[in-house]
């Protein structure tokens, strides 16, 4: 039994790496967006106030 559950806790191990990676994903794709946003906010400059609400 003692081998079923080291496989649990490798099969847990690895759900936990790929929930890391997937947040470092997300977090790089918003990146880019500020960027293309910035120029959007120079536009609509009355909007930017309420964002900061």
């Amino acid at each position: 039994m003692s081998k079923a559950n080291g496989a649990d806790d490798r099969t847990k191990e690895k759900i936990m790496s790929f929930h890391k990676i997937v947040p470092v994903k997300k977090a790089e794709k918003p990146a880019p967006k500020p960027a293309p946003k910035k120029k959007d906010c120079k536009k609509s400059q009355p909007k930017r106030p309420v964002g900061n609400r």
